[in-house]
């Protein structure tokens, strides 16, 4: 299948990128099935949420010593957006010490 074959590919230009760009926070916005697979060694932990949450999972990677927090979420197509942006900050804020948290600014 051309996915599979396109995998590998694929997995080492993200590791690419993100060696270049050095990001301190990633959302990705595929859910957790089309995340599974990517970055596996570069994973130091994960938290998978088993629940109706918008958000999947979060975690920390690690690459070439930056570490990055990141937050795997579901597609936003048709979600509130409220919501929706609540539950990736409140993910992003479990990653935060205690006395800086994310906010959303419009």
């Amino acid at each position: 299948m051309l996915c599979d074959e396109q995998f590998d590919g694929c997995n080492q230009l993200l590791q690419e990128e993100l060696r270049y760009y050095q990001p301190q926070k990633i959302l990705f916005l595929t859910g957790f099935n089309w995340f599974e697979g990517f970055l596996t060694q570069n994973i130091k932990w994960l938290t998978k949420i088993d629940s109706e949450s918008f958000v999947d999972a979060y975690g920390k990677l690690e690459i070439e010593g930056n570490i990055i927090d990141f937050v795997i979420a579901k597609h936003p197509q048709g979600k509130n957006e409220s919501i929706f942006n609540d539950s990736v900050l409140a993910s992003f804020n479990q990653l935060e010490s205690p006395n800086t948290p994310l906010k959303i600014y419009q």
